[in-house]
């Protein structure tokens, strides 16, 4: 009969000491950090990543979007097969160009397939370098 009754007792024990070293609801066990310190380097890498990809790619696709909004007759542009010509027509509804790459060929582009309009200062000729001696 003392068996069973000393290990009573000392489950009794092991039932306060396992509630005792148990933390109370919301609040962090010692030698753990917070739920906010463990999500904040979380948070970081997001930040950085908005940074350094999502916010430059937005900033080129607007710009690419006005440049589509811009283009008008006359405009010399590159297309993304890099065809090079000049717009001669806009055709249906502003969605298609009629670029002319030469004397007598004409090509219909879409429009959002145009990568970028050539500027004037874009168009001189590039000059070779001297070769140093």
């Amino acid at each position: 009969m003392q068996k069973n009754g000393g290990s009573i007792i000392m489950f009794t024990t092991l039932l306060f000491a396992a509630e005792s070293a148990v933390p109370a609801a919301g609040a962090a066990a010692p030698g753990q950090p917070s739920m906010i310190a463990s999500f904040l380097p979380l948070v970081l890498i997001f930040v950085v990543f908005y940074f350094m990809f999502i916010m430059p790619q937005r900033k080129e696709q607007k710009k690419l979007k006005e440049m589509m909004a811009s283009l008008k007759v006359g405009d010399k542009v590159v297309t993304n097969a890099g065809i090079v010509g000049t717009i001669g027509k806009i055709l249906e509804k502003d969605d298609v160009l009629a670029i002319k790459c030469g004397e007598n060929t004409t090509i219909n582009v879409l429009r959002a397939y145009v990568s970028r309009k050539i500027e004037k200062e874009d168009a001189s000729p590039v000059q070779a370098e001297e070769p140093k001696k």
